[in-house]
This record gives C-alpha cells, sequence and structure tokens, in this order.
C-alpha cells in the first residue's frame, strides 16, 4: 500500500509538470511542434497508469495468474481499436491520443481489479480513480485553450488536489520511515 502512495504521488506529479510544461517545450522545440503539444495531455496517461498498474497489479504474478495478462491485454487492445475507430476519423492525432488515454484507464483498471481479486491490498483507489478524472479534465481545459498562464495555473490546482489527497499518507510514511 505505501509503495502505490509513494508512486502514485509521484507518477501524478510528473504527468502534471508535463502538461503544465507542454508549451513551454514547444516554445524550447519550435513552432513546428505546436500539433504535438496539443496531443501531449493525453498522452501522459499510458506511463502513469501503466507505471502504477505495475504496483497494483501484483496479486496477479504472486498468485501465479499470469494468463490474466494476456486477456487484460486483449480487451485493452480491442478498447484502443475500438476508441481509435470512433475518434481519429473526426480528431484525428488527437482523438488518437484520447484512444490511448481511455484504453491506459481500461488497463490500469482490469490489472488492479484482477488482482485485488487474487491478493486483497487497500490501495488509496477512489483517490486515484478522482486523481484520473482530474487529470482527465485538466488535458481536456488545456487542450482547448491557448494561455500558457491558465495551463500552469490548472497544473497548480491540479497538482494541490493531489498533495491533499495524499499528504496524510506521506506524513505517516515519513514519519515511521517505513514504506513496506
Amino acid at each position: 500500500k505505501n509503495i502505490t502512495i509513494i508512486v502514485t504521488f509521484l507518477m501524478f506529479i510528473v504527468a502534471i509538470i508535463s502538461i503544465a510544461a507542454k508549451d513551454i517545450i514547444v516554445f524550447l522545440l519550435g513552432n513546428e511542434y505546436h500539433s504535438a503539444a496539443k496531443i501531449m495531455p493525453f498522452l501522459v496517461f499510458m506511463p502513469l497508469l501503466y507505471t502504477i498498474s505495475e504496483v497494483t497489479s501484483i496479486g496477479i504474478n504472486f498468485m501465479k495468474k499470469i494468463h490474466w495478462h494476456l486477456i487484460i491485454s486483449i480487451i485493452t487492445c480491442v478498447t484502443n481499436i475500438l476508441f481509435n475507430w470512433l475518434f481519429v476519423p473526426k480528431y484525428g492525432a488527437l482523438g488518437a491520443s484520447i484512444a490511448t488515454a481511455i484504453s491506459y484507464i481500461v488497463f490500469f483498471a482490469l490489472r488492479t481489479i484482477v488482482s485485488q481479486k487474487y491478493f486483497k491490498v487497500q490501495y488509496p483507489l477512489v483517490r486515484i480513480y478522482i486523481m484520473i478524472i482530474i487529470l482527465a479534465i485538466y488535458s481536456t481545459i488545456v487542450i482547448n485553450i491557448n494561455s500558457i498562464f491558465y495551463n500552469i495555473v490548472l497544473g497548480l490546482i491540479s497538482l494541490l488536489i493531489l498533495v491533499v489527497f495524499f499528504y496524510k499518507d506521506l506524513v505517516y510514511i515519513a514519519k515511521n520511515r517505513r514504506i513496506i
């Protein structure tokens, strides 16, 4: 549980900062990368949720139920194909990035649910899912605005919510120096 809290907290920080800095990165790289900055907010879901699910899916491996990895991958792949089919014709690369984000949310949820079936751990799943929703809202807003200022303000608000959600757990872990 404590490792999940630390990994989740750190990965959400990286994701939020990546989204908040997208316009700065484009400024440094040049205008030809402007279109890439528009799809980046949804692409952060892949490393974020994959990394967190590596911790929350330990029950699958502990109980040697590794066939679930294949089943979950197939379901995720079908989800990605379906949402690409729906979104790419209308939204292009942005639609593909949204399809990828949705697929990784499904991937994370399935790995975590199946793992919990075999190896119950009291992960802070409600807070994780709320942060996923907040990150999705943040991503949706910043692809529709062209203000670096508002992007950073929304990023700071997202970071504040993240800190409030995990503050007590992080203080407990730090005071007790207990990760496992």
